[in-house]
């Protein structure tokens, strides 16, 4: 029997009278005043309870190293085995090394808000990445159980000392010298734009491709855009007093060849550098300082302030190894194709006779290495038996070899 004139979760009611208004949500997550019921009812409660929010958030950074930890239930929680689920820890230090650290502290529950929080018994350090998890030993008054709940977040930096910062991907890192700025302070990184608009992006990636070397490509999939902010939240545009260094990472694992993973044409690692946004004019910038690590697939380089950064690379326009056969042709024998290999990703191919007419012109730009060629002339026609020349062209290298047909 209902002992006051809310009826909420955890509750066993019965109520008397005409059954007009029972709802799936009486016995779920849903307080409901008595009077607006009547009629004769039974129950039990078999909903879980669940997580209404966090604080700090999940992966939220720049925390004050002296935060009380909130967690906030979707009901009533017996008190006792919630505040014995919750611990929390040091997963990463402020030099990026992983750790697994116990946090002491005390837990308490406030029942009228239905809120666990836990006080540790001493100040966070900071630039440390910290893991709260809550086990489902916590159940709600009923006996029902927590899922399992587990959230991070990273304390605000410290300007005084050296730092680094790995973005919640791992794909990022930060190296920042002491004093390089001179106020407490945290990053934002973030593949998904959040600051600059896509269009700011689209027309930079334009530009390169008309201004830059052809054989040269941005690697969209490591552009991520780092933001820097006060303990306040404000962002912060002053550059560093001293160069920071960013470190964005890259895929060559399927298979680990020395090319970029999913490049077409293909771009090798050892070419990569990196480039950063200038906002003002929506221009790639080459950092000029740019080094491989060829082994963790990682490339780094200092810069003075964030912004947008990504990784750009070359792909082969080397044509030294650059072929054809079969030589010479022959239908006879079932050759149907002659064969060029080792190409450079875009060139043209010149078909001449001795005489020094042009009989056949390919352009090649889809960015394979290989390309056959059906041994007909601009017009479609079967080139008659004879020796012929050919020339391979990139913007950088020229090639030349002879060609025989015999019918």
């Amino acid at each position: 029997q209902a002992s006051s004139a809310t009826v909420c979760i955890g509750d066993t009611i019965t109520v008397s009278g005409n059954v007009t208004a029972i709802t799936d949500g009486l016995l779920g997550n849903i307080c409901i005043d008595t009077s607006t019921i009547s009629g004769t009812f039974e129950g039990i409660d078999t909903v879980c309870p669940y997580v209404l929010s966090r604080l700090p958030q999940d992966k939220e950074n720049g925390v004050t190293t002296d935060i009380v930890i909130e967690i906030s239930f979707s009901e009533k929680m017996n008190e006792e085995k919630t505040k014995g689920s919750i611990s929390i820890k040091g997963v990463m230090d402020k030099d990026g090394r992983e750790i697994d650290e116990l946090i002491s502290g005390v837990a308490s529950y406030d029942t009228d808000n239905c809120k666990l929080l836990f006080t540790p018994d001493s100040g966070l350090n900071k630039n440390f990445t910290y893991q709260v998890s809550i086990t489902s030993e916590a159940t709600d008054t009923i006996g029902n159980p927590l899922p399992e709940e587990r959230f991070t977040f990273t304390t605000i930096i410290d300007h005084t000392k050296d730092n680094t910062v790995v973005g919640w991907s791992e794909d990022t890192r930060l190296f920042v010298l002491p004093s390089g700025l001179s106020v407490d302070f945290l990053f934002v990184i973030d593949s998904n734009l959040q600051y600059v608009e896509s269009s700011n992006i689209l027309q930079a990636n334009d530009k390169f491709k008309l201004n830059e070397d052809p054989f040269n490509f941005i690697l969209e999939n490591t552009i991520t855009e780092i933001n820097t902010f006060n303990s306040s939240g404000s962002i912060l545009k002053d550059n560093f007093n001293l160069p920071i260094t960013v470190t964005l990472s890259y895929n060559d694992v399927a298979p680990a060849d020395g090319i970029v993973d999913g490049t077409m044409p293909p771009v090798r690692e050892e070419t990569l550098q990196m480039y950063r946004l200038d906002e003002k004019t929506n221009l790639w910038v080459r950092l000029a300082n740019s080094v491989v690590d060829l082994q963790a697939n990682t490339v780094s380089a200092s810069s003075i302030h964030t912004s947008v950064f990504t990784l750009a690379g070359s792909s082969y326009s080397d044509l030294f190894y650059a072929y054809a056969f079969p030589v010479p042709f022959k239908p006879s024998r079932g050759d149907r194709e002659i064969i060029f290999v080792n190409l450079s990703p875009m060139a043209t191919i010149k078909i001449f006779t001795l005489n020094g007419d042009l009989v056949r012109k390919i352009e090649h730009t889809n960015g394979d290495t290989i390309l056959s060629w059906d041994v007909t002339n601009d017009h479609g026609e079967k080139l008659a038996s004879g020796v012929y020349l050919y020339l391979i062209k990139n913007k950088k290298e020229i090639k030349k070899g002879k060609l025989m047909i015999i019918k």
